[in-house]
């Protein structure tokens, strides 16, 4: 690119107060802050006369060189207050004078946009010298925009701009749509900045200490911070990045692997995989807040808290809790709250989070989930905590390594055939027991029965709740997450005339890793299910694509339901063909979906839609196992219900189209939503109903999938996509 340069004007600055006593060292709430501001206002008008914006850009290479600058009269304006003696003056034009050169280059920044469009190029970031540049660029700067003769703006030897209210800038250029151009203070050496705004990159987050030598996971266990491990730790899902603002973090293999080189340059880190070699200072982003499925339920943390007998639901879901304030009287819930398993931290599935507790994080574990729960029921009796003293009763449901990882069981059971838990459940314990001497409530909680180690009793009190088991008609259920639990009954068909009931009829139950993908995790552009996350898309009449997000929030990436809904949409038009291919120029680039807030897009790769082969392979071929062993055809099941939060959004249509579900179940599916945690909830509305889940457990019959040789090529089978339909024969 040969050197060109422009000249832009600014216009119609106007000088910022606040901005200049920031500058000058005045605080809120002190004496002197008033009468500065009243100086400051005084002198605004004749500020703002004295200064002439203007800047002078050079495209140079791989650069866009920047000089700004407000003139030279603005300089002597000071110079006369001081020479006056009126310190105060000189001080508050010398900030006035700043905040105008601030604004001149923000007010520039859709012109500098155009310019780059215009050569082709964006901006991937903003540097600045003594800051994320040296010194020395401040003479490159001024000779390329030949600053002298354009601006009147020269440097000494010392690299001092004059007039002093001017500033150079460097930008980084890229061959991408992307505009990087504000400051950002997270990257800034000058710490002790009056203008900081954060001592971290934009975003939410907290920064933490590392010691050298001291491995970023243990670093942010010790200080109680958590990010997200979704590959157990691995250094395979990417997302568990911190920012490294100060101090030596070394790029491990997987960070090279998975990050950019500008994301490296920039100081990001995978988590999981680095340790600092000296004292550093990391960023850690704060997750999303996760939309639970808590009910179907209307509670409200608006209602008030009758003075009756009251009790605790809680589901302990591997991702997300969901807990529920219930009036036992009356039966009904009267508020909940939704909470992120900060055990994430440790792994996105029971697998990963066995390992850990096997390997020595038991007991961490442990004190993360107790504290989710006792903040989230200290949440339930926020502005009413008197009324925590009527709770008599709590009841807990959660699948069989989230109840042992609650209750400080040994796992090295769980994690070996044949697979032997220290308990399925059905203890009735002390609450202080269960959560710990931080627990706001003393009464008794119902560890709520499982059927075993990868089925356990949040299905149990699914299925129960459901009345499963007392269909005329075969029912099946199923609970979609990073497992996919199921089970198929029976039924409970009348009796012949005469003939006592038939209870107890058999109940096949079965589990299948499906992987976090249905989750977001292992997805590229994957996100659980927080505001922004894709949750539908279609294309129009006229082929054009329109997507749907969690709140109507700006798109930040795909969620589960969002992955199957682009995946439908794109094999319906034959984008992907049934292998699971995507076509050209898709299987090189990724097929985008959206565009972030930041001017980003965000794609679907050929990797994504293995990801959801997998999961969908896995659960499709449990499903064709479980009915051949209970000899039934898509015909029998008389109805289906789709638990958990994942099913919950589901659409069943959606879902066979993928193959994900028989075509023949659409119009008798039914998404029940959090039934672990209203199976819960029954158990403390009825006395009996705990002793009738701990026997719907002893008529169970458990299909291990993984010794299932129709089970392994059912799912090479459900792999591909269906054409024309959801079965394939």
């Amino acid at each position: 690119m040969t050197e060109d340069i422009r000249i832009l004007q600014g216009r119609s600055i106007r000088p910022d107060i606040k901005t200049a006593l920031a500058l000058g060292g005045y605080r809120q709430g002190t004496p002197f802050y008033a009468k500065a501001i009243d100086e400051a206002e005084k002198l605004v008008p004749t500020v703002a006369r004295a200064i002439m914006p203007k800047a002078a850009l050079a495209f140079d290479g791989e650069r866009l060189y920047a000089i700004y600058t407000v003139g030279a009269a603005v300089d002597r304006l000071a110079k006369r207050y001081e020479d006056d003696g009126d310190y105060t003056a000189a001080l508050l034009v010398s900030g006035l004078a700043d905040s105008c050169l601030f604004a001149l280059e923000k007010q520039l920044q859709p012109q500098i946009q155009a310019l780059c469009r215009a050569e082709g190029v964006g901006i991937a970031r903003r540097g600045t010298p003594g800051g994320t540049l040296p010194m020395e660029v401040v003479a490159k700067t001024v000779t390329t925009t030949k600053a002298g003769r354009t601006l009147h703006v020269s440097c000494n030897d010392a690299y001092v701009l004059t007039p002093a209210k001017s500033m150079c800038v460097v930008y980084e250029l890229t061959v991408d749509d992307v505009f990087h151009m504000e400051h950002d203070c997270g990257s800034c050496s000058m710490t002790d900045c009056p203008l900081r705004k954060a001592a971290a990159p934009a975003g939410k987050g907290t920064t933490a200490v590392v010691k050298p030598g001291v491995t970023l996971p243990k670093a942010l266990e010790v200080q109680g911070l958590a990010v997200d491990a979704l590959c157990g730790g691995k250094g395979k899902c990417g997302k568990c990045l911190v920012r490294v603002l100060s101090g030596e973090v070394p790029a491990s293999a997987a960070d090279v692997a998975l990050l950019t080189k500008q994301q490296l340059a920039d100081g990001w880190r995978l988590a999981c995989q680095d340790a600092a070699t000296t004292e550093a200072t990391i960023f850690v982003p704060q997750a999303e807040a996760m939309k639970a499925v808590a009910a179907d339920i209307s509670g409200d943390e608006r209602t008030a808290i009758p003075a009756h007998d009251l009790g605790i639901a809680i589901d302990i879901g591997t991702t997300t809790l969901a807990v529920a304030l219930v009036d036992r009287d009356e039966k009904h819930v009267i508020r909940t709250v939704t909470a992120v398993n900060s055990q994430r931290a440790y792994g996105a599935d029971v697998v990963s989070r066995i390992e850990k507790a096997v390997g020595g994080a038991g007991a961490a574990m442990q004190q993360a989930i107790q504290g989710n729960l006792n903040g989230a029921i200290g949440r339930l009796f926020a502005g009413d905590a008197a009324a925590a003293s009527h709770v008599s009763a709590m009841a807990i449901a959660g699948n069989t390594t989230m109840e042992h990882l609650l209750l400080g069981y040994d796992c090295h059971g769980l994690a070996n055939w044949p697979f032997r838990p220290v308990s399925l459940g059905g203890e009735t314990l002390h609450s202080q027991e269960v959560l710990g001497a931080d627990c706001p409530i003393s009464c008794d909680v119902y560890i709520l029965p499982g059927f075993s180690a990868f089925v356990g009793a949040d299905i149990a009190a699914g299925i129960w709740h459901c009345g499963c088991d007392d269909k005329d008609r075969p029912a099946f259920f199923l609970d979609l997450g990073t497992n996919g639990e199921m089970a198929v009954s029976m039924g409970n068909p009348p009796p012949p005339l005469g003939a006592p009931p038939l209870k107890g009829r058999q109940l096949i139950v079965a589990s299948t890793a499906a992987g976090p993908a249905l989750e977001g995790g292992n997805i590229s552009c994957g996100v659980g299910s927080i505001a922004g996350a894709v949750s539908g898309f279609a294309f129009d009449a006229l082929g054009a694509p329109h997507i749907q997000t969690i709140g109507d929030a700006a798109p930040v990436g795909l969620c589960g339901t969002g992955l199957i809904e682009v995946v439908a949409a794109l094999v319906e038009r034959g984008i992907i063909d049934t292998t699971g291919k995507l076509a050209e120029p898709y299987f090189s680039t990724g097929y985008t979906i959206a565009k972030r807030a930041d001017g980003t897009d965000f794609t679907l790769t050929q990797k994504d839609i293995r990801e959801l082969q997998m999961a969908k392979g896995a659960i499709r071929a449990g499903i064709e196992t479980l009915l051949r062993s209970a000899s039934c055809s898509y015909d029998d099941i008389g109805m289906v219900y789709l638990a958990g939060g994942f099913g919950y959004f589901l659409k069943p249509e959606k879902a066979a189209s993928i193959g994900l579900l028989p075509q023949e179940w659409m119009k008798k599916t039914k998404s029940v939503g959090n039934t672990s945690l209203l199976g819960a909830c029954d158990v403390l509305y009825d006395s009996s109903a705990l002793g009738q889940i701990q026997g719907l457990c002893g008529t169970v019959q458990e299909e291990v999938l993984g010794n299932s040789e129709a089970f392994q090529n059912l799912y090479i089978h459900y792999m591909e996509f269906p054409t024309g339909g959801g079965n394939r024969s």
